[in-house]
């Protein structure tokens, strides 16, 4: 099975988050969960924050925050 979507690096994730709206206030601790639960994993806790089912986009004030230093 060949894949269309091309490899992002981890700036390049966050940079796609951030043009959907996500806030990300650090974004090393952004890149270090992102390189350690990948991003795959962590869109389906980020569902809920969407602004409807179809659509990528934020709802606004939407944030990468990790409660766990």
């Amino acid at each position: 099975m060949k894949f269309n979507k091309p490899h992002l690096t981890l700036d390049e994730q966050l940079e796609l988050l951030e043009s959907r709206g996500l806030v990300v206030p650090d974004r090393q601790k952004a890149k270090y969960y992102l390189g350690n639960l990948n991003y795959y994993r962590l869109s389906a806790y980020w569902f809920p924050f969407k602004q409807n089912p179809t659509t990528n986009n934020f709802r606004s004030g939407t944030s990468f925050s990790v409660g766990i230093s």
